[in-house]
């Protein structure tokens, strides 16, 4: 017994075969399976958001959908910094 809890002990997080770093998984010690998702932020920073356990449904297709959801967000966002200044939201009117 005491030789299983060392195994799980050492044990990381393991990069996908199908999608590689972007979707990584951890095994618990009660044998569910954490999914993570990994990016790089505007400031170049690793960021690893925890996604669900399988247990919840969720499986490695999922994170990498919203692997690609959130770098798509990440890319829009960099080209409006690129063309909208501060004080472009300052002219602004709205209409309610």
């Amino acid at each position: 017994m005491d030789k299983i809890d060392n195994e799980v002990s050492k044990m990381s997080y393991v990069s996908s075969k199908k999608y590689g770093a972007a979707v990584q998984h951890y095994v618990k010690s009660n044998g569910d399976i954490s999914f993570y998702i990994t990016y790089r932020d505007d400031t170049n920073k690793t960021i690893r958001k925890k996604i669900g356990n399988k247990s919840n449904g969720i499986n490695e297709n999922f994170c990498f959908q919203l692997y690609d959801y959130v770098r798509m967000i990440l890319k829009i966002s960099n080209i409006l910094q690129k063309y909208i200044t501060k004080s472009d939201f300052y002219g602004l009117k709205y209409n309610i």
